[in-house]
């Protein structure tokens, strides 16, 4: 009869440690995959900030050159740009944590409201258009200052500030 409750304890001690080890394993097998998910959202969403600056560096120097063909061409592609830069404000909702999603929704809302505020042709009013882009950029860079915070701390990299993001 002790043998038969050895075995029986064995099995069930057996079977409850297989369990919990399955168990665990999942757990950290779907916290692995929300974290490799934000991630990726959050390398998508600086790379999509990095081409709105790169596009509004870009019309600085038609600005000032008075390049309107360059002009012209960089306008065609700022909607599609914007429509990307509101999405991962949108999906910020999902990826990041409380703050981050405050400040980087302000960010991209101040932002578009810039955009959209901008006169259609920038070259009847050249110093506001380029007043209006060099804040663009800084809040482009303020944006991905604070995305990197949170992201750079889960990952345990030093934190930047805004001397370390800012165009040169």
């Amino acid at each position: 009869m002790q043998e038969i409750v050895q075995v029986v304890t064995n099995l069930v001690v057996g079977w409850l440690s297989g369990w919990l080890g399955v168990r665990r394993a999942l757990q950290q097998s779907k916290q692995q995959q929300g974290f490799n998910r934000r991630l990726e959202w959050y390398e998508r969403t600086v790379r999509t900030a990095l081409r709105q600056r790169a596009l509004i560096e870009k019309a600085v120097v038609a600005v000032n050159k008075q390049d309107f063909k360059l002009m012209e061409r960089l306008l065609k592609d700022q909607p599609e740009i914007l429509n990307n830069f509101e999405q991962a404000a949108d999906e910020s909702m999902v990826f990041a944590e409380k703050t981050t999603y405050i400040s980087f929704n302000r960010a991209v809302r101040e932002y578009a409201r810039k955009i959209r505020e901008m006169p259609e042709d920038p070259n009847t009013d050249l110093n506001g258009a380029a007043q209006t882009y060099g804040e663009l950029v800084k809040l482009i860079e303020r944006a991905c200052l604070d995305l990197s915070k949170s992201i750079r701390k889960q990952l345990g990299l030093d934190q930047l500030t805004m001397q370390d993001v800012e165009s040169p």
